[in-house]
């Protein structure tokens, strides 16, 4: 058995226990943050070089999760999956350069079993079976039937996922063949992201395209701020445009003959921020709106790990795991 193998064996086993300590339905979207904290464990974000870093208990300090604060929800979701791996495989503390995805090193590269690990555990604690096969299927794609791209896109949106990560664990899971899998892998979510959006208004680079009458199969979803909402007039005359502006939580960017495009607003607190009902096709759904992780839980108890430049960086990376680290 290859390594790659033994880490994912050993990564889904550890997921699995993780969502079930959570107490979470195995079809249910993972609250990576909520699960960290809920563990004493503090999770921050500041600017600086790093994707992230797991950080074990010190005297006088708790553990804490670092978060580049300059990535986008997606990305600091499946970095702090990544890092909270590190701490449920029991690695110590770590520092993580890039992430590159839950997949073997190309071109002959190497990395550590214990990198190999922690990006199988958050791909199967973000993506596992069940959650990825009963989203397929709320969004008309049931199993036994071959996921289209826009499938796999608007599955990564409700899950809280990369386009890209998805498409492979889709493979992984064996919900799709591998040459499946790799097909939707080369689709450029950009591409879809297109096809989605409102030709009217101009692109955003980073926000994500929700067409909410797609969505109507869901009790609950959970949208970035940031993200660009399109509600169609149906929708729209069931209040569901109302109740988001009348929340606060959303701004009017315009109004086209095809539907009414919204922006998703900051929430003013990323852990309290009720949720908006609204309702998409006549069918109730609750809305809830996340954002990402910047600033400390306290300033005093967490180390600073902005603007490390890279020769500081490297000494960093040399202490917690000496010269050899790759």
């Amino acid at each position: 058995m290859s390594r790659w193998s033994v880490a994912h064996r050993i990564a889904h086993i550890a997921a699995q226990g993780a969502r079930g300590d959570a107490g979470w339905a195995s079809d249910q979207r993972a609250d990576v943050v909520g699960l960290i904290e809920s563990n004493g464990v503090q999770v921050f974000g500041q600017h600086g070089l790093l994707f992230g870093a797991y950080l074990p208990a010190e005297p006088g300090r708790a553990p804490g999760v670092w978060l580049n604060a300059g990535l986008d929800v997606t990305a600091q979701r499946h970095t702090a999956a990544h890092e909270w791996g590190h701490h449920s495989l029991g690695h110590g503390a770590r520092c993580d350069l890039d992430i590159e995805g839950v997949a073997p090193p190309r071109h002959g590269a190497s990395r550590s079993l214990e990198e190999t690990s922690a990006e199988a555990f958050a791909a199967w604690l973000l993506m596992p079976r069940a959650a990825l096969a009963s989203t397929l299927a709320a969004l008309g794609c049931p199993r036994g039937t071959v996921p289209t791209a826009l499938h796999c896109y608007e599955t990564s949106l409700v899950l809280g996922t990369s386009y890209r990560g998805t498409a492979r664990q889709l493979g992984t899971s064996r919900l799709v063949s591998p040459e499946v899998s790799k097909a939707l892998m080369r689709v450029a979510p950009g591409k879809i992201k297109r096809m989605l959006d409102e030709p009217t208004v101009p692109p955003t680079a980073r926000a994500d395209i929700w067409c909410l009458a797609h969505f109507a199969g869901f009790d609950d979803l959970t949208i970035p701020a940031g993200d660009r909402l399109i509600v169609d007039h149906q929708d729209a005359e069931h209040g569901t445009v109302d109740a988001l502006l009348h929340a606060g939580l959303a701004e009017l960017v315009t109004e086209t003959a095809r539907g009414i495009v919204l922006t998703v607003l900051p929430a003013s607190d990323r852990m309290t921020s009720p949720p908006v009902n609204i309702c998409l096709r006549n069918r109730p759904t609750r809305i809830h709106f996340d954002q990402r992780v910047v600033g400390l839980a306290d300033a005093n108890t967490v180390p600073d790990l902005t603007d490390l430049t890279p020769g500081e960086l490297a000494r960093l990376l040399a202490d917690m795991y000496g010269p050899a680290h790759d």
